[in-house]
């Protein structure tokens, strides 16, 4: 980790194998601790998947194991409120999902800007300085492929059937990519 939350313009958290609750791994709690310094200097940070989860536990939400199971290969975002950064507006976007637990209450102060049935707290933003996804915009169709297989003798039939199916909806990798940028963007111009 760096020294300090101001040795870099932004932070981006990205998807992780491990868990935000997992006490034994100290990395973990020192990642939490790092985001909370991030926030209360108000460094500019994007969540993604672990990194969403990250932000929530660090900064006194709560994560857990979804009761419905995993949510794996693609899965829409429906868009509930929208921000200038999100240009062009899309009201539902879908990306790649690789996650058995979730963001169940969000920190004080945090706003919910989407979700779905299945992940009911799919993007929250924080300030006006962090932005999360449940989501994968980092992870491409042939790392989601390969994955599936990796999965394919751990996990129940029906979970691989949906996941192989969902991927004929195609992920908005390069919108959702443009939205990231213009939210960095937007951060910066405020700190002007």
């Amino acid at each position: 980790l760096p020294a300090s939350p101001e040795d870099y313009d932004g932070y981006v958290i990205t998807g992780s194998p491990a868990s935000v609750n997992d006490e034994s791994l100290p990395w973990v709690g020192q990642l939490l601790a790092f985001i909370g310094a991030v926030h209360a200097t108000r460094q500019p940070l994007i969540g993604l998947c672990f990194g969403h989860q990250a932000v929530a536990r660090a900064l006194g939400g709560q994560v857990a194991r979804n009761a419905a199971g995993w949510g794996l290969g693609t899965a829409p975002t429906h868009w509930h409120a929208t921000r200038p950064w999100m240009s062009p507006l899309k009201t539902t976007t879908t990306l790649m999902a690789a996650h058995n637990e979730q963001v169940t209450r969000m920190p004080e102060g945090a706003v919910c800007l989407g979700g779905s049935d299945f992940c009911p707290i799919g993007s929250m933003q924080i300030g006006q300085h962090i932005w999360t996804t449940q989501f994968h915009p980092e992870m491409p169709l042939v790392f989601m492929q390969a994955l599936l297989g990796y999965l394919a003798d751990k996990l129940d039939a029906d979970t691989m059937a949906r996941a192989h199916a969902s991927l004929a909806n195609a992920a908005d990798v390069p919108l959702f990519g443009q939205w990231m940028v213009q939210f960095f963007d937007d951060c910066f111009e405020r700190a002007q």
